[in-house]
Parts: structure tokens; C-alpha cells; sequence
């Protein structure tokens, strides 16, 4: 009984050995999963009229597949670089394609109407950002919860219409945060509706960007990174109001932002607010990531690129201030000075990924560099 009891537990040490690698490879490619995860645009809408049934799917596919490449490198590229994006986008996006997963569909004898998935390779997108040196981020942000709330015009207000009763316009608001692609996006959200125990004092404080009220909906919500984002139209004015405001991954904001609307495209005018509110969320964590990114030499091993740049100074002992300042810093190759004048030096160097990597590596240090006449110009 002893020996049976022996060899069972010999067999089963080396059965959950087997069992703990397996585990340890399935969590390995899980993690690759979700690492890759932003070279997913999901729930994308396509349609098509054609001839036939099969045609109208054909071209909804492949115009759809070029839209979503689209939205896919705006996602991952600062803006500061769009301007670079020409190149690619006019390489066939089918050299990208790594699958297409269908959400739901409906089709006619000549039309046809869905929402995919369409992934990407990773491997090949950041191979051609690379070659084209253009800067792209794609590690996502710890996730943050994001409190959609709509604040209705008090009853009898001139101009209301039914968009923006408070049962309608909630519901607006919130569906559509909730229609963005926000699990695979570089700053994930999970949207949550007001809780009724938060009174509209806290709201209100949190809005007019006091951060001392945001500790009520960090306990509520549970969680450190938590934005507020409240719509609020003005009929009298034809404009919706919007405050996002809180902490998400790249710290404290509050920002104020109006849209003017004719009373029948109100549901427009929240739908356009939610998708540039998400698109400034994702842009703080963008150019946070940019910063990090150039003070450890560029993204991804980018290379080396010639910039020509006009360094402005008050005096002498500036001058060699900003110098020394530029010619230390981690990247930066060949660095030389052309002239020199009372107020000015003209300088050439080579950074990783060029100008927009060093504005952004010099950003960090508290220094302006901007586009000026074919070069750039440090005030």
C-alpha cells in the first residue's frame, strides 16, 4: 500500500509538472494577446451598395480594411507625426492583415451592412513605422474607469427637443462612449453611470477642476485612475458644454470644451464630443509615453535622422546652457554648430527618429522646440 502510494505521488509530481508548463505557456501567449491587443480595431462599421450580394461584401470589406488601417495608425502615432503617415497609407493594407472577425451582419440582393474586427500583424506594422521612422506608441494604459453623466436643460426650456430629455440624453451619452473601441484602445475605459449616493456638490467641484473632490469618486468607484465627463447643452446658444475632468494614467486634468450643434444633429453632437473627448485621453497617455520614449533614445530603435535646428538665446551664458543640454542628450549624434550670431546659433545634429522624437525628448526638459521655415526653432 506504502509502494502504491509512492509511485501515485511520483506520477502526479510529474503530472502537474506537465500541467504547471502547459499553464505557464497558455499565460505566456495570453500576455502576447493582450500586448497586442492594440493592433485591433474592433467593432468597425462597414457598408456597401453593388451589383450583387457578393460584390456589395467584397468592397465593404476592403473599404472597411483601409478605414480601419487608418484609424489603427492614428491610434498608435502621436499627433505631432500624422503629417508622416502619407507613406504608408498608401501601401495595399491587405500586407497587414491578420484576420477579420464578423460582429453582425445584414445583407440584400445588392447591399451590405456590418460591424468587424479587423486585426492587424503587429509584427508587420511596426516593421514598416520603423522603416519609415515614424515614432508610434503601443503599450496600453492601466485602465480607467470613465463616469458618463448628462446634465439635461431645466424643464421649459426654449429649444429642448427630445434628444435631450434626461432619460435620452443619458442614454445618448453613455451608448455612445460605450460604442468606442475601448477594450483595445491605448487607454482602455470601462464606462460606469453616476452613482446616486454622489451629490452634484462633488460633481460640480470635480468639474471646475478642484481635485480634492476626485477622493469621493476614487472610493466610490474604487480605483485611482477616474474620469468625470459631463455633457450639458445650452439650447439658448445651440451648444453642448463638455467637462472631462479627474485622473487617469498620466495624472490630474480638467478640460472645458463646446460644440455648436442645430437643434436636429444634437444626438450628432454628443456622438462627435464623446469620440474627441476619448481621442484627448488617448492623446495625454500618447505623448506621456512620446517623453518616455525619446529620453531612452526613440521608439522602438527608430533611426538616426539629420535635424537642422535654430537655437534662440538671451545671452552668451544661455547659449551654452542649451548647448550642453542638447549636445548630452541621450541619442543625439554629429552634433554641430554652423553660426553664430548675437541672439541665435544655427545647429545640425542626428536624433533617433528625428525632429518630432527630439521636440518631444526636449519637452521633457522643459524646452520648446517648434516647426519653423523647412527646420526648428528652440525659443
Amino acid at each position: 500500500m506504502a509502494q502504491a502510494m509512492i509511485r501515485f505521488g511520483n506520477m502526479s509530481a510529474g503530472f502537474f509538472s506537465v500541467v504547471l508548463a502547459a499553464v505557464s505557456l497558455q499565460g505566456g501567449a495570453q500576455a502576447a494577446q493582450r500586448a497586442d491587443r492594440v493592433f485591433t480595431v474592433a467593432n468597425f462599421p462597414v457598408e456597401a451598395d453593388a451589383a450583387n450580394a457578393v460584390l456589395a461584401k467584397r468592397k465593404a470589406v476592403a473599404d472597411g480594411r483601409r478605414a480601419a488601417f487608418r484609424s489603427l495608425l492614428k491610434r498608435l502615432v502621436p499627433v505631432t507625426s500624422y503629417a508622416r503617415l502619407k507613406a504608408v497609407k498608401v501601401i495595399d493594407p491587405r500586407s497587414f492583415d491578420a484576420g477579420i472577425a464578423v460582429k453582425s451582419e445584414q445583407n440584400s440582393g445588392t447591399r451590405y451592412v456590418a460591424n468587424l474586427d479587423f486585426a492587424f500583424s503587429p509584427r508587420v506594422v511596426r516593421e514598416t513605422l520603423r522603416k519609415y521612422a515614424i515614432p508610434h506608441v503601443e503599450k496600453q494604459a492601466p485602465r480607467t474607469t470613465l463616469v458618463a453623466v448628462y446634465s439635461p436643460p431645466a424643464a421649459g426650456t426654449a429649444g429642448i427637443t427630445r434628444d435631450m430629455t434626461a432619460s435620452e440624453g443619458t442614454y445618448l451619452w453613455t451608448s455612445y462612449w460605450k460604442d468606442q473601441d475601448l477594450r483595445n484602445a491605448l487607454t482602455p475605459l470601462t464606462v460606469a453611470k453616476r452613482k446616486p449616493q454622489i451629490r452634484n456638490d462633488a460633481v460640480l467641484s470635480l468639474a471646475s477642476g478642484d481635485m480634492k473632490a476626485l477622493r469621493i469618486f476614487q472610493t466610490e468607484y474604487r480605483g485611482e485612475n477616474v474620469v468625470l465627463a459631463i455633457a450639458e447643452p445650452d439650447p439658448a446658444r445651440r451648444r453642448l458644454n463638455v467637462v472631462i475632468a479627474g485622473k487617469d494614467a498620466v495624472g490630474s486634468f480638467a478640460l472645458k470644451r463646446r460644440y455648436r450643434y442645430e437643434p436636429e444633429d444634437f444626438a450628432y453632437a454628443l456622438d462627435l464630443a464623446s469620440v474627441i473627448s476619448f481621442g484627448i485621453i488617448e492623446g495625454r497617455w500618447k505623448a506621456s509615453q512620446s517623453q518616455a520614449n525619446a529620453r531612452t533614445a526613440g521608439y522602438s530603435g527608430a533611426p538616426l535622422q539629420d535635424v537642422q535646428l535654430w537655437v534662440a538665446f538671451a545671452d552668451l551664458g544661455q547659449w551654452r546652457s542649451r548647448q550642453k543640454m542638447i549636445s548630452e542628450l541621450p541619442g543625439v549624434e554629429n552634433f554641430s554648430t554652423g553660426g553664430l550670431s548675437a541672439r541665435g546659433a544655427s545647429v545640425t545634429l542626428k536624433f533617433p527618429g528625428g525632429g518630432e522624437q527630439l521636440r518631444a525628448a526636449l519637452a521633457a526638459k522643459g524646452l520648446q522646440l517648434e516647426p519653423y521655415q523647412g527646420q526648428w526653432l528652440m525659443r
